[in-house]
């Protein structure tokens, strides 16, 4: 099985880097075991704060071997959202991956606080049990848990690693851990034999230091989404004179601009650059396809060769619909859903080639994070003196959104106040950059918003 893979890798292999950080495929092993032993002792599913420490892979390892379900939460989510992330998923404690810790009176432990145990466990695959539990913006104003399946995970990892083109020794990471497309990240690399690269977050937003790092590789495939490669292009130096290890790219999350793939492959003459589509529910991706000259002479740009899920577009609406083992069987404390599901997408298929272009509700990709409108909209309603607020999305020249505005009525003496409130219910990705009163709201002519 691919998950066994992890787990069968050479223990002198370099598994995991975070900075002067390295792990072996025989220490995240080690630490893995350690780790389930003790977590064997309760039961639940186990939140995991941290960002991008190679102890977040121990502990989604250690998970695997012990049957407990994984929850990472990333550092930068506010203690509040995370309280009740804890209380939504049944967990009893969280595990601190790094030395950060979050201000809040949350049962917990660290690593040094695991007693050493020579217990040795044997990955046993079980297809129905939940292997992690990522946690998206929610229409309620609470998150939602959105359950994946060892059994789903296994048909991703299956499907990923039938491209050899992907298959590099180094895989770059750019997503959170609790961000889905990381799933794409560890699967290539540690399903493989290969190395993870995790960055942090000073690497993410410093271009210099991430692109020294791409020049140290050998031979290398960068993860991310389409917003992040628009900001590495906006340097000139992102090219394959300077970066001639970059040899393939996979993006997901959003929507691939045109002119964003062109300036890639003009960029990158012999790039890989591979676009894939899939939401949360469906394990990361369902589908992807090569990039190439040829589909920049089209309008949009195709998200995927139909091949591991069953996806149809229902005739009322132009929704896209996935069946197939990759998808999930329902969220969290809800009935489980039909096999078939409804992902709120728009789109199209021609001549085996999936389109998306848009959504049909009140969600949008922002930063490659799937954001509800309404549950922003909840939030700063209920902050106090603010009785009524409408969310608009902003997007730029290439159809992706650009930023939040909020318009509020009435209108907040200090909006520096405001944000801090935001801050301890939201994350900052879902927080508006600009305020405006009410009146200030644009509309058309038939008094609908100006989206654009």
């Amino acid at each position: 099985m691919y998950l066994e893979r992890i787990f069968q890798q050479d223990p002198h292999q370099i598994a995991v880097c975070q900075g002067d950080i390295r792990y072996t495929y025989g220490q995240l092993y080690a630490e893995a075991q350690q780790l389930a032993a003790f977590l064997k002792e309760s039961r639940g599913p186990l939140l995991v704060f941290g960002h991008k420490h190679p102890r977040m892979i121990v502990s989604l390892l250690a998970c695997l071997l012990s049957g407990r379900a994984w929850v990472p939460c990333d550092s930068s989510l506010p203690a509040e959202r995370i309280h009740r992330i804890m209380g939504l998923c049944g967990a009893e404690q969280l595990f601190y991956a790094e030395d950060s810790e979050i201000n809040a009176a949350i049962p917990s432990f660290h690593w040094n606080d695991i007693p050493f145990s020579d217990e040795r466990f044997e990955f046993i695959f079980c297809k129905e049990r939940i292997a992690y539990i990522m946690f998206t913006s929610g229409s309620t104003g609470t998150p939602k848990g959105i359950t994946i399946s060892c059994g789903n995970l296994e048909n991703f990892a299956q499907w990923i690693l039938q491209y050899p083109q992907l298959s590099r020794a180094s895989i770059l990471n750019q997503a959170n851990l609790s961000f889905d497309l990381s799933v794409a990240d560890w699967c290539m690399a540690l399903c493989n034999g290969g190395t993870l690269l995790l960055n942090s977050k000073q690497d993410q937003f410093e271009l210099a230091r991430f692109f020294s790092l791409i020049q140290k590789q050998s031979d290398c495939t960068l993860v991310c989404t389409p917003t992040f490669l628009r900001l590495c292009l906006c340097d000139h130096g992102f090219c394959q004179e300077q970066m001639p290890a970059l040899k393939a790219v996979f993006l997901c999350g959003e929507l691939l601009p045109k002119n964003t793939a062109a300036l890639m492959l003009q960029r990158f003459p012999e790039l890989y650059l591979f676009n894939a589509y899939g939401p949360t529910e469906a394990t990361c991706a369902v589908c992807g396809v090569q990039i190439t000259a040829e589909h920049l002479e089209q309008d949009l740009l195709p998200v995927g060769e139909i091949s591991t899920a069953a996806v149809h577009i229902t005739v009322e609406q132009n929704e896209i619909c996935l069946e197939g083992d990759s998808v999930f069987r329902g969220y969290l404390n809800q009935d489980a859903q039909s096999s078939c599901y409804h992902s709120g997408d728009l789109g199209t298929i021609e001549q085996g080639l999936l389109y998306c272009f848009g959504r049909k509700d009140s969600q949008i990709k922002y930063m490659g994070y799937r954001i509800d409108l309404v549950e922003i909209r909840h939030h700063v309603e209920a902050l106090p003196d603010i009785q009524q607020a409408v969310i608009v999305p902003q997007y730029d020249r290439s159809g992706s959104v650009r930023r939040l505005t909020a318009y509020l009525q009435p209108f907040p003496t200090c909006i520096d106040d405001l944000r801090h409130e935001l801050a301890k219910q939201l994350p900052s990705y879902m927080i508006p950059s600009l305020f405006f009163p009410m009146e200030e709201l644009p509309l058309t002519p038939n008094v609908k918003i100006k989206m654009r």
